[in-house]
């Protein structure tokens, strides 16, 4: 995303308010926002449950039919895991292979 867009320019002010101000980790901010999300949603969800009888029954079904798919549902959970390990893998090799500019010469048994 360029960084002339609003949102690029929303979230670098972010990043550089955060990095300037170490009290207020931006590991912190980090952290918690996807944590708030989960929590305010979960409310969400709770505060509406007893109210929204469509809610609960689709809810119960899907419950109940998760027996009934398991293999597929152990297979789409692996894929998913395996999907997760590449990206890790590929991550940690883009992180530790060299600049293309910057080439290393590395020493040999031959030389």
């Amino acid at each position: 995303m360029p960084l002339q867009s609003g949102p690029a320019r929303i979230v670098d002010r972010f990043v550089r308010w955060y990095a300037t101000h170490p009290q207020l980790s931006l590991w912190v901010l980090l952290f918690l926002m996807p944590v708030s999300a989960f929590v305010l949603g979960t409310a969400a969800l709770l505060r509406t449950w007893g109210d929204n009888p469509q809610l609960q029954h689709y809810t119960w079904r899907a419950l109940e039919e998760i027996p009934e798919h398991w293999p597929a549902m152990s297979i789409g959970g692996a894929t998913l895991l395996a999907a997760g390990l590449v990206a890790m893998i590929t991550t940690h090799l883009f992180r530790d292979s060299p600049r293309p500019g910057a080439w290393q010469g590395r020493q040999t048994d031959a030389d």
